[in-house]
C-alpha cells in the first residue's frame, strides 16, 4: 500500500478504515491539546460519519444516496470558532484608564443574574473575576458588608470582567495579576484553536472531498436493484431495527466516553470506550450478513 495512493485516492474499504480510526484517535488527542468540548462533540459526529461510510463497502449504492453527515464536522468547527474566538481574540486593556469603576457594598450573598448562575454585584454592576470558569469573585466572601471599589471591563462574553477590587485600601484583586491571568487564558484559547484546525478542519476537508469522490465513482444500483433492496429490508425489518438500535447505542456510548475524556476522567473514559469497542464489533457482526 503506497502512502501517496492512500492520501490521493483511497479505496472505499481503505476510506472506511481511515474514517473509523480517525473518528476515535483525533478526538482523544484533541481532548488533551485542543478545545475539549469541541473534541468530544467531534467524536460523536465523526463516528456517525464513519458508520455511514459502511455503505461504500457495498458493490453499489442507491442512485440518490447522499451522505449529508460528511459536512457536519465542518459546521461544528465553524461553530467552535464562533464560540471560542471571542475569548482568543478579545482586546485586553493595557492600563487602568481603559476600565470603568464603581463603588458599593459587598453583598452578603451571591445573587443570580439574568444570563449566568451567579456573580458579584457591587453598585448595581454584576461582574466576574475569571473569564473561563465564571468565577463569582470568591475572595470577596470574607468582606461582606464592606465598601469596595471595583474596576472592570464592561460587556465581555461572561459579563463585566473584574481587573481590580479594593477594600479598606487593600487590593483583593490587583490589575497586573488579573491581566496576566486573562492573557494566559487568551493564549491558551488561541493554541486550542490552532489544534482544532490541525486536528479537525484540515483532515475533515480531505474526508469531505474523498467522500464526494467515492460517491461519484461508486457504481449506482439499477432501480430494479433498489426495489429488491427495499424488499430485502422489509423481510429483514426486525434485524434492521436491531442494527439501528445498536448504532444508536454505539453513538450514546461514544458520547459518554467523549464527555468523560473532555472532563479528563481518563480511567472512566477508557472503560466506556472499551464498552464502545465491544458494542461496535457487535454492530459490525450484525451488519455483515445484511451486507452480503
Amino acid at each position: 500500500m503506497q502512502l501517496a495512493q492512500l492520501l490521493k485516492a483511497p479505496t472505499p474499504k481503505q476510506f472506511v478504515c481511515i474514517s473509523f480510526i480517525y473518528a476515535i484517535v483525533a478526538p482523544v488527542v484533541g481532548v488533551l491539546i485542543a478545545e475539549p468540548l469541541t473534541s468530544a462533540i467531534m467524536m460523536v459526529l465523526l463516528l456517525g460519519f464513519a458508520f455511514i461510510t459502511l455503505f461504500y463497502i457495498q458493490p453499489a449504492i442507491p442512485p440518490t444516496f447522499s451522505n449529508a453527515m460528511s459536512g457536519m464536522p465542518l459546521l461544528m468547527i465553524i461553530y467552535a470558532f464562533a464560540v471560542i474566538a471571542d475569548v482568543a481574540y478579545i482586546d485586553l486593556p493595557q492600563d487602568k484608564s481603559q476600565l470603568e469603576q464603581v463603588t458599593g457594598t459587598v453583598p452578603y450573598r451571591i445573587v443570580q443574574t439574568k444570563y449566568f448562575p451567579s456573580a458579584l454585584v457591587i453598585g448595581q454592576v454584576s461582574a466576574r473575576c475569571d473569564y473561563q470558569d465564571y468565577d463569582d469573585c470568591s475572595r470577596m466572601r470574607d468582606y461582606k458588608g464592606k465598601q469596595a471599589t471595583m474596576m472592570y471591563q464592561p460587556k465581555t462574553r461572561v459579563d463585566n470582567l473584574v481587573y481590580e477590587i479594593e477594600v479598606d485600601g487593600q487590593k483583593i484583586y490587583d490589575f497586573d495579576s488579573q491581566l496576566a491571568a486573562y492573557q494566559a487564558e487568551k493564549d491558551r484559547q488561541r493554541k486550542e484553536l490552532f489544534w482544532v484546525v490541525v486536528l479537525f478542519l484540515l483532515p475533515n476537508v480531505w474526508l469531505y472531498w474523498q467522500d464526494k469522490r467515492i460517491r461519484k465513482e461508486k457504481p449506482k444500483m439499477l432501480y430494479s436493484e433498489v426495489r429488491q433492496s427495499i424488499a430485502r429490508q422489509k423481510r429483514n425489518a426486525g434485524l434492521t431495527a436491531i442494527i439501528s438500535m445498536f448504532v444508536m447505542v454505539d453513538m450514546v456510548i461514544a458520547g459518554v466516553g467523549a464527555m468523560l475524556l473532555a472532563a479528563h476522567y481518563f480511567v472512566a473514559a477508557a472503560g466506556v470506550m472499551t464498552l464502545f469497542a465491544l458494542a461496535s464489533a457487535t454492530t459490525y457482526w450484525l451488519i455483515k450478513p445484511v451486507k452480503e
